[in-house]
C-alpha cells in the first residue's frame, strides 16, 4: 500500500505544521537573543532596514530578491541556525 488514508494525512500534516512552528521559534529566539548580546551587530542591522525602507518609500520586502537584499539580515539569521541549529540531531552521510 503506498497510499496513505485521510487520517494518515492528516496526522503527518500536524506533526509538520507542529514541528515547523518550533524550528521557527526556535530560530528566532537565538537570533533575538544574538541580537541582544551583539549591540553592533543590532545596530548594523537596523541601520540596513532603515536605509531599504528609505530607498523603497517605507515598503517592506515583497518578494526573496528584495529581501536578500538584507545581507546583514541574512547572515545573522544563518549564523543562528549554525550556531544553535534547530535540528541539532540529524546525522548526515557523506558521500564522495
Amino acid at each position: 500500500r503506498l497510499a496513505l488514508t485521510d487520517d494518515e494525512m492528516v496526522a503527518h500534516i500536524k506533526t509538520f505544521l507542529v514541528a515547523g512552528a518550533e524550528t521557527t521559534s526556535n530560530v528566532l529566539t537565538w537570533t533575538l537573543r544574538e541580537l541582544a548580546t551583539q549591540p553592533q551587530i543590532h545596530e548594523n542591522i537596523r541601520k540596513e532596514v532603515l536605509q531599504f525602507l528609505e530607498q523603497t518609500d517605507g515598503r517592506w520586502p515583497e518578494n526573496l530578491a528584495e529581501l536578500k537584499q538584507l545581507k546583514w539580515c541574512e547572515a545573522t539569521v544563518r549564523e543562528a541556525l549554525r550556531m544553535y541549529s534547530p535540528v541539532s540531531d540529524l546525522s548526515v552521510t557523506r558521500t564522495p
